[in-house]
């Protein structure tokens, strides 16, 4: 399936706050939707390394062009090298459907406490 890739947050340093992905009109031939923050790990020591920042992310979805929202997904995370099996993991993410429907949008936010953040963030759109 083809997928629509966005930099929702380009490779910076981000201090404590709320940073919002803009609304923006979601196709009509989108099935799903994912968001993915690049993470700490051998190979990239520098990326959010220490686990007293944490994040939160909120993914909202409109059916109606704007005119309402709804939560749609999220996660929260420290940061650090995290992974299983001596497996590290390069990103946090979540994938999750969207409803369907032609006047769809999506809007998200990434909060940050505990420190800065070096990283950077990808929104994914799924089209059948």
């Amino acid at each position: 399936m083809p997928v629509i890739r966005d930099t929702a947050f380009p490779l910076t340093n981000y201090a404590e706050g709320t940073y919002t992905l803009p609304s923006s009109v979601v196709p009509s031939a989108a099935r799903a939707v994912s968001f993915s923050i690049a993470r700490c790990t051998s190979a990239t020591p520098t990326i959010w390394p220490s686990a007293s920042v944490k994040i939160s992310v909120s993914l909202e979805v409109s059916i109606d062009n704007g005119a309402t929202w709804r939560f749609l997904s999220g996660y929260t995370a420290e940061g650090g090298i995290v992974g299983k099996n001596g497996v590290e993991a390069p990103e946090s993410s979540f994938y999750v459907d969207l409803p369907s429907g032609v006047n769809r949008r999506l809007r998200g936010s990434l909060t940050i406490t505990g420190g800065t953040l070096r990283s950077q963030a990808f929104a994914d759109v799924v089209i059948e």
